[in-house]
């Protein structure tokens, strides 16, 4: 088992969860750290679905939203479904503004996220 330190990684019903640890994502050294671990991830995800909870994150940067980009087209090229969920207000405006919003699919709450097989 992967023991990872910026992501809390679980298995749900019929996907696997992923939720950020931490709030403020700014740091390029902490942004490294969490793209590193998306690539284990990835290396490692059996499940067809994969819900990321954004729910802990209040200020993402660009540099950490790529990272968010770089994972979809793996998840794309893999067929496997991804969704986010839990933005907060503040998260939800800036995938807005950057029209992030057209490029993911996203839902309010994890259930509602886990309920869409």
């Amino acid at each position: 088992m992967i023991e990872y330190r910026r992501l809390q990684v679980s298995d749900g019903p019929g996907a696997v969860i992923v939720r950020f640890k931490d709030r403020k994502i700014l740091d390029e050294a902490l942004i490294q750290a969490i793209g590193h671990e998306l690539e284990l991830l990835k290396d490692n995800l059996e499940g067809e679905v994969v819900v990321l909870n954004l729910e802990e994150v209040e200020f993402p940067s660009i540099a950490f939203l790529g990272k968010l980009i770089l994972f979809r087209k793996w998840t794309e090229q893999k067929q496997v479904s991804l969704r986010l969920c839990d933005l907060r207000r503040g998260v939800q405006e800036v995938f807005r503004i950057t029209r992030l919003n057209q490029l993911f699919e996203i839902f309010n709450t994890e259930t509602e996220a886990l309920a869409q097989h």
